[in-house]
């Protein structure tokens, strides 16, 4: 049987430009919708944008979450592609960290958390949030699911810090404290190999 893919390409999966949210240094974000880019993150987002179609000039294709900051990264790249379309999944969604969203990260030290964390490691969730697990899981399904769908297009994913490390961290077998402690700055991105999604189970 005739491999479909032409060529090889490029799974990117890129965190979005500086939001307003991310000010806020000393408190979770959270999924926080409706966060649009500050001044810096336009400057972060048009030069992702500079960077990426000089590295890629043909038309790839574009997935972001439904989130305000997502949105807008991808659609400053999007105008460097002439018929270029975002598409929007989802499944691309932050880690939603349930009533721990906004709340002062110091508070996420608290003995309770930590010795949860401890004993559930990949389940691990705060109160009515989803656990780190759960996120792989979907992130994983959603770019399975796009590497099958465009076997000769390079797909950039422009998505969320944790959400985006809780699939690298899967897919590369780091430990969840490696997950927690991996930091991953504004328009940071990593790339995929368009084989690597499909030989990963998740148990």
């Amino acid at each position: 049987m005739t491999n479909s893919r032409l060529v090889p390409r490029d799974i990117l999966l890129i965190r979005h430009a500086q939001a307003e949210h991310n000010q806020r240094y000393c408190r979770v974000m959270g999924r926080a919708m409706d966060s649009p880019l500050t001044d810096l993150g336009i400057c972060q987002a048009q030069k992702l944008a500079r960077d990426i179609k000089e590295e890629y000039p043909a038309l790839p294709v574009i997935y972001a979450s439904s989130a305000l900051r997502c949105q807008q990264t991808a659609q400053y790249l999007a105008q460097l592609y002439p018929g270029a379309v975002v598409r929007s999944d989802d499944r691309l969604l932050e880690l939603d960290q349930g009533t721990f969203s906004n709340r002062l990260k110091v508070r996420a030290l608290a003995p309770r958390f930590i010795w949860r964390l401890i004993a559930r490691r990949w389940e691990f969730s705060f109160d009515r949030g989803e656990t780190f697990a759960t996120v792989a899981q979907r992130m994983l399904a959603c770019v399975r699911g796009l590497n099958h769908r465009y076997p000769n297009q390079t797909i950039i994913v422009i998505g969320h810090g944790l959400a985006i490390r809780c699939l690298w961290a899967r897919l590369h077998g780091w430990s969840v404290w490696r997950l927690i402690l991996t930091r991953m700055p504004n328009t940071a991105y990593r790339r995929l190999g368009d084989t690597l999604v499909d030989d990963l189970v998740i148990s």
